[in-house]
């Protein structure tokens, strides 16, 4: 009997643990990219920007998605070495994320 009960107690312990783990992490406020061939690109609440770090030559651009409003697409530049920002746009409401484009 006593082993029932101490069975049960191991089950609701993990049926109450399980519940923990289900729990969403509170929501995140920005984020950055991979680097690939040196650059990468980044998000907070409302800016988005990219920028290079020893580029070997590529053609690359930012394309930020917003929250309620168009979404931002620039035109490709060439980078070849070190240029922080390359490009950068701001939401108007919040930015949901960033990516880079190249050709």
């Amino acid at each position: 009997m006593q082993l029932r009960r101490s069975s049960k107690a191991v089950i609701g312990l993990m049926t109450g643990l399980a519940g923990l783990i289900l729990v969403a992490p509170p929501a995140q406020a920005g984020g950055d990219t991979s680097r690939y061939h040196g650059c990468a690109a980044h998000w907070r609440e409302t800016a988005t920007w990219n920028e290079c770090q020893n580029a070997t030559g590529v053609d690359v651009r930012l394309e930020s998605d917003c929250n309620n409003q168009g979404d931002y697409t620039g035109s490709y530049k060439y980078v070849k070495g070190t240029v922080n920002p390359l490009d950068r746009f701001e939401c108007r409401w919040k930015a949901n994320g960033a990516a880079l484009g190249f050709k």
